[in-house]
């Protein structure tokens, strides 16, 4: 491969990689923990987990406000016990993820709308 078809491939890539990141980064769950310019620091991984994690935390404070309603409903209990399992399984990658620093910030502000939102 000579020097400019080389030059062109570099070039499609990263306008490739930026406008999947992009993408994701206006994600409407990703865009609600934090702006976009922090979201771009993630990884694409790492983004693709707070999508996940996003999921997951919008499911869980559904299902807390209505345990706070009605707390004996053991639908919302067993519901509760699902989301405590994925949150298991999710720890390992969570703990791996919490050592970049702009994980971290979107991490905890997550957890700030969170309990913003239960309260």
């Amino acid at each position: 491969m000579d020097t400019q078809q080389e030059s062109d491939r570099k070039g499609f890539l990263k306008m490739l990689s930026k406008a999947v990141g992009a993408q994701i980064a206006n994600h409407p769950i990703l865009s609600a923990l934090a702006g976009n310019d922090q979201v771009l620091k993630l990884n694409a991984e790492q983004q693709e987990f707070m999508i996940k994690y996003g999921q997951w935390m919008d499911e869980n404070i559904e299902v807390i406000k209505q345990m706070k309603l009605e707390p004996e409903n053991m639908v919302h209990r067993k519901r509760m016990m699902n989301l405590s399992v994925q949150a298991e399984e999710m720890q390992v990658t969570l703990t791996n993820y919490m050592k970049s620093r702009e994980f971290g910030l979107i991490y905890h502000a997550s957890i700030q709308k969170m309990k913003a939102e239960i309260d």
